[in-house]
């Protein structure tokens, strides 16, 4: 493993495709770092890999559980650094630097409350670019019990997404790009809590395991509960989304720069639109 990571140092993999068993691997030799590190360069991975390695995460493995606690213990620490940090910049009366500093304790924090050790090792997994198609039918390959422990860590997200401003957090791929370097900011701990799922990722994964175990998860009372809460938080995001709709033609005329109305003419005001009817009438109709 050390010798992979050397190598990796000098050259890292751009693409997966081909090392289905990379990730498993690395997870079941508790290599946690080292993932995340192929994962933050990968911008090609097998959805077969990705959902071993969440199976493997999900799984009880003998010996393992010392090792996840110290990694999430280790980027526990990074997230409490995270908000020292911006809470540091705030007293300091720096404006221009304590908004961005905000908005990634925010992010850091919500990385790892709530969220168990095999769970935060989740995070890159998830946040990682997958091929839908590939990914559903390789999904039903799990078993109800990680279905249903993978379903609660994305209802996690899901409460925290539209419980918490984090939509609005800037994505930065260092912590450089704040202003902090050295320790701990410069580790593959700090590294953790940027790779986190976007709410678009945590949505899309899952409509993936909804699909795939639609028929399973029907039958289950345990996972009515679940889904039902994930519906009743959702239904709320549709509601607030929906007043939107109305924007949307405005939107993309403005966006294809498309020219207003003149103001000579009657409906200088507002936006016409015209009707071309080409339906053919019936002679009886004439």
């Amino acid at each position: 493993w050390e010798l992979l990571q050397q190598l990796h140092q000098l050259q890292p993999l751009q693409s997966l495709a081909a090392c289905h068993s990379l990730l498993p691997a690395l997870v079941a030799a508790q290599q946690y770092a080292l993932m995340r590190q192929v994962l933050l360069h990968a911008e090609e991975v097998s959805a077969k890999s990705l959902v071993s390695a969440i199976q493997h995460l999900l799984q009880q493995e003998p010996g393992s559980k010392a090792a996840r606690q110290a990694e999430g213990a280790a980027i526990r620490g990074v997230a409490a650094a995270a908000v020292r940090a911006a809470e540091k910049a705030v007293v300091a009366g720096a404006d221009v630097a304590a908004g961005p500093l905000l908005g990634m304790a925010c992010r850091a924090a919500a990385a790892v409350d709530g969220f168990t050790a095999s769970e935060v090792l989740l995070h890159a997994l998830l946040a990682a670019p997958v091929d839908a198609v590939e990914a559903q039918a390789t999904l039903k390959q799990l078993e109800t019990p990680v279905v249903l422990k993978l379903l609660r860590y994305l209802d996690k997200w899901v409460h925290k997404y539209t419980a918490i401003p984090l939509r609005e957090v800037p994505i930065v791929s260092s912590w450089a790009e704040l202003g902090l370097v050295g320790s701990p900011w410069d580790d593959t701990h700090a590294q953790a809590v940027l790779a986190v799922p976007n709410w678009a990722q945590v949505l899309e994964w899952a409509r993936l395991v909804l699909d795939a175990h639609l028929t399973r998860l029907a039958m289950l009372p345990v996972a009515a509960v679940l889904l039902q809460r994930m519906k009743q938080t959702l239904q709320q995001e549709v509601g607030a989304s929906s007043k939107l709709v109305t924007l949307k033609g405005i939107a993309d005329h403005m966006a294809m720069g498309a020219p207003l109305p003149a103001v000579a003419e009657a409906a200088n005001s507002q936006y016409t639109l015209e009707l071309l009817d080409l339906r053919i009438m019936h002679r009886s109709q004439a």
